[in-house]
């Protein structure tokens, strides 16, 4: 299996965002980048992994994993007759599979492969993931159990209440227990490591992906629907395109990302506002998404055999940066979601941050350190904006502004490049 050079590199603006109650909201445009990496096999399940790579479960029997820059890192035979179709890394720092023919795998970073095979013929495991007891936890959707397996391959199983309820997915949740889709039972559900199942009934059908999210909830996506649920079993759903939404992650800027059935990519903040993103290609069929160590979103499309990720792309100034005394004003586009730093670097590199009462647009920005002043909490997303930034003494004329985004997990240079102050 190799990659190819990416097969687009195309900008991508939000198409509209629609309210839990359906109607439409105010959108506004936000910049992406996509890349689509062509492999040689059929891309499903995702995982952040080994080596700063997204790792894959490629159904031809392969797991897989990619570079940041787009190149195959890796390619591994999982068995003969296997069809991998999730990957997860467990606590011992390999990459874990579940095998819809009936088993579970492991693959060292170095492609030593070990199986475990099920007791049950054709329970079909659809989706693994690492639980905070140190063991792998999966679903068998047609044997409608959740099983568990410890890093040296001890496998215990646990019935799910509702018959036929066909477990699909499952993630670790922010409670210390593990959480999970019924597919066909219309139900949200939570097992314990000790193996206690309680099912929370929800108004929406063909339930599928799941994730914890960073507001403390877990979130599921349905037919139509993406939901979330308290770790209280308290539920509230957003209604999306219509269709069954596959796959949910939390993203790098606090938002939840999933697949969309119209070929795009949708973005929900937990506020439960929407955007959806055109990914490249005519005939784009995501199917699993993930957050890499690289802050972007990666998808795969195992019906085109394309593994792609998106970014957003770097902001620009507008306005040119002037000074007024101690005011400095300047405008941008493509500001994006996130906490935004600013400050001003003199010539001989001293740093001077803003000041309380600076403005973006016209809201009060809150006065916050985090060795550079933040300029909001988390940055409207707006197509040109004006800025008003405040300091305590006169910064000298020719310093350069540098703005930049601090993401939940590391921080982008997103105005690129500096302005020099006039």
């Amino acid at each position: 299996m190799h990659a190819r050079l990416p097969r687009a590199n195309r900008t991508m603006a939000a198409l509209g965002a629609l309210t839990a109650a359906g109607g439409v909201a105010a959108a506004t445009a936000q910049a992406f980048t996509a890349s689509t990496y062509r492999v040689d096999g059929s891309p499903y399940g995702l995982a952040a992994g080994p080596g700063g790579n997204v790792w894959f479960a490629d159904q031809t029997g392969r797991i897989g994993s990619i570079s940041p820059a787009g190149r195959i890192a890796g390619s591994f035979p999982a068995g003969d007759g296997s069809v991998p179709a999730a990957v997860a890394v467990g606590p011992d720092g390999n990459v874990w599979f579940a095998d819809s023919r009936g088993a579970v795998g492991r693959v060292t970073p170095a492609g030593a492969l070990s199986t475990f095979p099920l007791t049950t013929p054709g329970s079909n495991p659809n989706d693994i993931a690492s639980g905070p007891d140190g063991n792998l936890w999966f679903t068998e959707v047609n044997a409608n159990r959740i099983g568990r397996i410890t890093p040296a391959g001890a496998v215990t199983e646990f019935p799910v209440p509702t018959p036929g309820s066909a477990p699909n997915r499952i993630a670790a949740g922010p409670d210390g227990n593990l959480w999970f889709t019924e597919q066909h039972a219309g139900k949200v559900a939570r097992i314990t490591p000790a193996g206690t199942i309680t099912e929370y009934r929800v108004a929406a059908k063909d339930l599928r992906g799941i994730t914890a999210a960073p507001d403390g909830n877990v979130w599921f996506s349905a037919e139509g629907r993406v939901g979330r649920i308290t770790p209280a079993g308290a539920v509230k759903l957003h209604r999306v395109k219509n269709g069954t939404v596959n796959a949910i992650t939390a993203g790098p800027d606090g938002d939840l990302w999933f697949t969309s059935p119209d070929g795009s990519l949708g973005q929900i903040t937990t506020a439960g506002s929407v955007t959806y993103h055109r990914l490249p290609g005519k005939d784009s069929r995501p199917v699993a998404v993930t957050t890499g160590a690289d802050g972007g979103v990666w998808f795969s499309d195992a019906e085109n055999g394309v593994i792609g990720r998106i970014r957003p792309r770097n902001g620009a100034y507008t306005r040119a940066p002037r000074l007024g005394g101690t005011t400095l004003t300047f405008a941008v586009k493509g500001l994006v979601a996130g906490r935004v730093i600013a400050y001003v670097e003199t010539k001989a590199g001293t740093r001077v941050p803003m000041q309380a009462g600076s403005r973006l647009g016209t809201r009060v920005l809150a006065k916050r350190y985090y060795g550079a002043a933040v300029v909001n909490g988390r940055a409207a997303t707006l197509p040109n904006t004006a800025v008003t930034v405040r300091f305590s003494t006169t910064p000298p004329r020719g310093a350069r502004l540098v703005l930049v985004l601090r993401r939940p997990d590391k921080t982008l240079a997103v105005f690129t490049p500096s302005r020099r102050i006039r």
